[in-house]
């Protein structure tokens, strides 16, 4: 139809822009703050798929200005636009861009992760389809880019009041420690913000993704973390999410949430305590975890005499 033929249109003038300054010109031109949104939503995902191929074309300080509007107007944009940007900020960030243009597109992606969304609309649920993707796509650019700067862009604190800046937050490590820029260490204060501050239902979905990332890490700090969680059940402010907590951890390091889900009993997937007394055993059984069952156990009595 006529809107395909005007993205195509649109993809075919971005992909030759480097070369042709009357191309470049064009597609700058369309990437104007008060022309983008008048393009159909087809030429506009071009644009944005493109920047790559469109931002060496433009002056490097029109390039930049194109970034730093894209980062702010990412929050008004569908996720399947967002996505897009995402995709063209971990090319530039992980490419040889000047040094001007990175900075410029690492300003835009931290535009664009404070639309990323946080929670499903019921906060215990997993997120959806759309939000997958666009996370998907948002945690690929976030690894192109050094450590330190994806630590404080992702920083929180156990005390974080916002559920929604914190959410995001405590994925973000947990999505980034899975994809291999972050590590199990940087998930301690996400776990900590579950236990202590955010509202239960999130808390819970957002410790699946905890355990998950953290089912990566080495023999020796996931020891660690067994222990820690058996001992935050006596001392946590809130005994029933570290509980959950501990459960999730079990579950996750069983062989995953299907194995651990082979054992427990019906209503475990949404509560995951109530499989706990199952799960538990399954992961002390394993070879790899003999050695720590005396210890879990000494805190499991400690707790159950309090």
């Amino acid at each position: 139809g006529h809107a395909g033929l005007l993205a195509a249109c649109a993809a075919l003038a971005a992909a030759h822009s480097q070369r042709n300054p009357e191309l470049a010109a064009l597609v700058g031109e369309m990437l104007e703050p008060g022309s983008f949104g008048a393009h159909g939503a087809g030429v506009q995902l071009e644009l944005l798929r493109r920047l790559p191929q469109v931002l060496p074309g433009l002056p490097q300080p029109r390039a930049c200005a194109v970034l730093e509007w894209a980062g702010e107007a990412a929050g008004g944009w569908g996720p399947a636009a967002r996505a897009a940007l995402w995709g063209a900020m971990g090319a530039v960030l992980g490419g040889g861009a000047p040094e001007a243009l990175r900075e410029a597109a690492w300003h835009c992606t931290a535009g664009a992760y404070a639309r990323l969304p946080h929670a499903a609309e019921d906060p215990a649920e997993p997120l959806g389809p759309e939000a997958e993707r666009e996370w998907a796509a948002a945690v690929a650019a976030l690894s192109a880019a050094p450590r330190e700067p994806l630590r404080a862009l992702t920083a929180l604190s156990s005390r974080e009041p916002d559920a929604e800046s914190g959410a995001r937050a405590a994925r973000a490590r947990a999505r980034l420690c899975s994809a291999g820029p972050l590590c199990a260490g940087d998930l301690v204060e996400a776990r900590g913000w579950c236990r202590d501050t955010a509202p239960e239902p999130l808390a819970r979905a957002v410790l699946r993704e905890v355990a998950a990332a953290v089912r990566g890490a080495g023999s020796a700090e996931r020891s660690e973390w067994l222990r820690d969680a058996v001992a935050e059940c006596s001392a946590a402010p809130r005994p029933r999410l570290a509980l959950t907590h501990l459960a999730l951890l079990c579950r996750e390091w069983a062989g995953g949430r299907g194995a651990g889900d082979a054992f427990a009993p019906p209503g475990a997937e949404d509560d995951p305590v109530a499989g706990l007394p199952h799960a538990l055993p399954a992961l002390l059984r394993t070879a790899e975890w003999e050695e720590e069952a005396a210890g879990v156990a000494e805190g499991l009595l400690t707790l159950a005499e309090r």
